[in-house]
C-alpha cells in the first residue's frame, strides 16, 4: 500500500452527528480502527486494509468520539473520511543507535517506528540490521495514557533486549498508590518509570557517550522539548559525534 507507512500524517473527519451522545467518562485514550470497504481506495496487494488511530480525548469531537465508543463498552461503527498521507519517513534505522523523544500525543510519531522495529516480520524489507539499540523517552501527564500505550502498542518490547523505555509521568506531584502504579514487571531491565520531567540534554549526552557508531534522534513534542533536544544534538555534533536529527511537529 504505497505511502501508508511510518512518518506519514493523516487527516481524519468523522460524522459528528452520531458521536454527540453521553458527556461522562474518563478514558485516557480511544482506539479508532478504520476499515476500508472491499471497493474502497485503501487497499494493498493483500486486499482491504485497517488503519489504527490512537485518539487522546480532550474537548469537542475527541470527547464526543470517546463517549460514543464508550457508550456500549465495546466498538461502534461510524463514517470516517481519511485524507493523506503526507510527509516522509525519517531514515532512523540507518543509524547504529536511535533515540526517540516525545511528549504527550507526540508519541504517535514514534509508535510506527517502534512497531516496525519490534515486528520486523511485518515489514522485513525496510528494517535495517544496522540499528542495535533503541532508547525511547516519552513524557505524558496522565499515567493512564502511558499504561494504555504500553499495553496496546509496546508489549513486544518486553522481550527485546535492544530496546530501553524511559517513561516520565509529569501530571501527579507524587507517585500514586501501589494499586494505581504501572505493572512493569514484565519489562525487567527494559523500563525506567519516573514521576518527573525528562532532562533531555543529559539523556542525549549520556547516550552519545555510551553508544558506538552513529546516532539518530527523532523528536516530537512541545517546542521546549524540541529546542532542548536540538541544542543537545548540535552540541554532540560539535563534539565529534555522528548525529542525525529529525523533528516532527503537529498542530491544528
Amino acid at each position: 500500500m504505497s505511502g501508508w507507512s511510518k512518518g506519514g500524517v493523516r487527516s481524519s473527519a468523522f460524522d459528528q452527528t452520531t458521536a454527540r451522545n453521553q458527556e461522562k467518562g474518563n478514558l485516557p485514550s480511544t482506539e479508532v480502527e478504520v476499515n476500508s470497504e472491499s471497493n474502497g481506495s485503501l487497499e494493498s496487494k493483500d486486499g482491504p486494509v485497517k488503519i489504527h488511530f490512537v485518539v487522546r480525548p480532550y474537548k469537542g469531537l475527541t470527547r464526543h468520539l470517546r463517549n460514543y465508543i464508550q457508550k456500549t463498552g465495546s466498538s461502534r461503527e461510524m463514517t470516517a473520511f481519511i485524507e493523506g498521507p503526507y510527509g516522509e519517513s525519517a531514515p532512523v534505522f540507518q543509524y547504529n543507535t536511535v533515540i526517540f523523544i516525545s511528549g504527550g500525543s507526540g508519541v504517535s510519531a514514534v509508535l510506527p517506528y517502534m512497531q516496525e522495529y519490534l515486528h520486523p516480520d511485518l515489514s522485513p524489507s525496510s528494517v535495517s540490521k544496522v540499528t542495535k539499540r533503541i532508547r525511547m523517552v516519552w513524557a505524558a501527564r496522565e499515567q493512564e495514557f502511558v499504561r494504555d500505550v504500553i499495553d496496546r502498542e509496546l508489549a513486544a518490547a518486553s522481550s527485546n533486549h535492544n530496546v530501553k523505555l524511559d517513561l516520565y509521568v509529569t501530571g501527579p506531584s507524587s507517585p500514586p498508590v501501589k494499586d494505581d502504579m504501572l505493572d512493569l514487571d514484565r519489562f525487567p531491565g527494559h523500563v525506567d518509570l519516573h514521576y518527573s520531567r525528562p532532562d533531555v540534554p543529559t539523556i542525549i549526552r549520556q547516550e552519545a557517550n555510551e553508544s558506538v557508531g552513529s546516532i539518530a534522534i527523532l523528536v516530537c513534542g512541545a517546542a521546549r522539548l524540541s529546542d532542548d533536544a536540538r541544542r543537545a544534538a548540535v552540541e554532540m555534533v560539535g563534539a565529534g559525534y555522528e548525529i542525525g536529527y529529525f523533528e516532527e511537529s503537529f498542530g491544528w
